[in-house]
């Protein structure tokens, strides 16, 4: 096996007794733009809900097709792309994504469908049913079916209340190993309309409570500033989103990791 790949398990098995984030079999619960601001994606309300929690998608009154990438600690082997399609009609959203970790030695791929409506004014309901795979060519590939389910609520207008579950039976793996079950609650402040501020704790039914918290500011039309930090381990994010034209945005970023380095971050959203 070349060394690099040598090199990127050892990292993985590093990091995996203490980030919820960088365990292998985990789901990506924010989406780029989330993991920006701390890795907070339980009160994410536009289309980059898809990645996050399913409930937000129902705030989405566009077609959007997403585009992102991580490269984890400058590593060629331990890239995630993902890419997300966003359909509204007039009662419901309907969402499709694909996501894929990892090299030709160790594959975990997902493939979900979305949904997510508004069930009053000012609450939301989604869920998600996901097909995962994980595949090591010396021990072959397994394949298995679970779900998500997300609400937002706004408890005035400046303030709203979101929560999120990912399989919430404790699907299993093997007979020995659970895929994981992560509850997120969070909840978002707008004293304006140009920053947003972001709390939020996410829980692993096998591993301590994680705490988040980002920052937005937007600075007219032409920039948004993201910023965030989260806990065990502490990791600072930050990044910026540029608008190109009418229907296009770049958002570049990435999150620093004390010992390990720089994980950057990418997305391109086209809403239409």
């Amino acid at each position: 096996m070349p060394r690099t790949i040598c090199f990127s398990f050892l990292i993985i098995l590093l990091v995996l007794p203490y980030s919820v984030i960088a365990q292998l079999n985990n789901p990506v619960t924010a989406g780029a733009i989330g993991l920006m601001m701390g890795g907070t994606g339980a009160v994410t309300s536009h289309s980059s809900s898809i990645f996050a929690n399913p409930a937000g998608i129902g705030l989405s009154n566009e077609k959007s097709l997403l585009l992102q990438a991580e490269n984890r600690f400058l590593l060629g082997s331990l890239n995630t792309v993902q890419a997300g399609f966003i359909l509204p009609t007039e009662t419901s959203r309907f969402g499709f994504r694909l996501r894929h970790f990892g090299t030709a030695d160790y594959r975990d791929q997902e493939a979900a469908l979305i949904y997510g409506r508004p069930l009053a004014k000012g609450l939301h309901l989604g869920g998600g049913l996901h097909l995962r795979q994980q595949r090591i060519p010396e021990f072959g590939s397994k394949q298995w079916i679970t779900f998500s389910l997300g609400v937002q609520v706004q408890l005035i207008p400046s303030l709203t209340l979101g929560a999120m579950v990912f399989n919430p039976i404790r699907q299993k793996v093997t007979p020995n190993e659970f895929q994981p079950s992560i509850l997120s609650v969070g909840i978002r402040y707008e004293p304006s309309e140009q920053i947003q501020l972001i709390a939020e704790v996410e829980k692993d039914i096998d591993f301590p409570a994680r705490y988040k918290a980002g920052m937005e500011y937007k600075i007219g039309d032409i920039l948004v500033l993201r910023t965030g930090i989260r806990t065990a381990p502490a990791n600072f994010t930050f990044g910026v989103g540029i608008p190109v034209g009418k229907h296009i945005t770049i958002d570049i970023g990435a999150w620093q990791h004390q010992q390990l380095g720089t994980s950057p971050l990418f997305n391109l959203r086209y809403q239409w």
